[in-house]
């Protein structure tokens, strides 16, 4: 009777430790989305804008002329790199102030592993545009 027991408490302790890992893996009850995912997508067309050498597009998404001139030049000087960039970027901090708001990207690769990007973003016709650019992955601003 002694080993019936063990047995069931055996079998319930597996069972409990099985459900607990199943809500803890497979529900994330602490994840959370990322208030700076709304940056993800200005900040891809504005890379692709760059593979492109599209300096029309790259105005567009810009507010001023110095990011238009960065990322020409990133893309000219690394562009298999800011292609990685512009398909597998992910926000990995900010930071809001007033209407402006800062973005620091990575990748999951090993492309400039350790160097991220910074997007500097102000709104215009109620979305983001590029306002600086850096990364020393690219070289200076």
């Amino acid at each position: 009777m002694i080993v019936a027991n063990s047995r069931t408490s055996y079998a319930l302790t597996l069972g409990v430790l099985a459900v607990t890992g199943f809500v803890v893996l497979g529900l994330q009850p602490y994840s959370a989305p990322s208030p700076w995912r709304a940056y993800v997508k200005p900040a891809r067309s504005y890379l692709g804008a760059a593979l492109r050498h599209d300096s029309a597009a790259l105005q567009e998404l810009s507010a001023a002329a110095a990011p238009v001139a960065w990322a020409l030049a990133a893309a000219r000087a690394a562009p298999e790199s800011v292609a990685v960039w512009a398909a597998q970027l992910r926000p990995a901090a900010g930071r809001r102030w007033g209407d402006t708001t800062d973005v620091v990207f990575e990748t999951p690769t090993d492309v400039c592993q350790f160097r991220p990007l910074l997007l500097r973003f102000v709104p215009r016709d109620g979305t983001p545009h590029v306002l600086a650019a850096s990364s020393r992955c690219f070289g200076p601003q």
